[in-house]
């Protein structure tokens, strides 16, 4: 598809490139199933101050961002394959989408890293 070799502005809603780990053998990534299986998903940290990290309320803003971002890539590869007529299965699972998990209605904006016991914080930037 030569995503790598598309301008900015042929990559559609969302500039960046897509990933494409192939996790576990090509298994979609879904912030959603983490959440189901017991990761708290949190807000973009705004600020850390007194051991307290405090996070904004956009969660719910950020993985609708991601959904259409993934549903624009979907798309993208459907299109791919008709035109070049290649003989391929869906994925019935790759659409498939989970219920927002209750943080996305109820973020938890802030953590007091003492009280809590959170000593490690990984900051994964993409």
């Amino acid at each position: 598809m030569r995503l790598d070799q598309m301008t900015i502005e042929q990559r559609g809603s969302d500039p960046t490139l897509a990933l494409i780990p192939g996790a576990y053998g090509g298994h979609t990534i879904d912030f959603r199933e983490f959440a189901a299986q017991g990761i708290t998903l949190l807000g973009r940290l705004q600020a850390l101050g007194d051991g307290v990290l405090h996070f904004a309320d956009d969660l719910g803003r950020s993985l609708d961002y991601g959904d259409a971002a993934y549903s624009d890539f979907l798309e993208r590869v459907d299109r791919f394959v008709a035109r070049r007529g290649m003989n391929v299965s869906a994925d019935p699972e790759a659409r498939a989408r989970r219920e927002d998990p209750p943080e996305v209605g109820e973020p938890l904006r802030q953590i007091d890293m003492r009280r809590s016991g959170l000593s490690s914080i990984v900051w994964a930037t993409g």
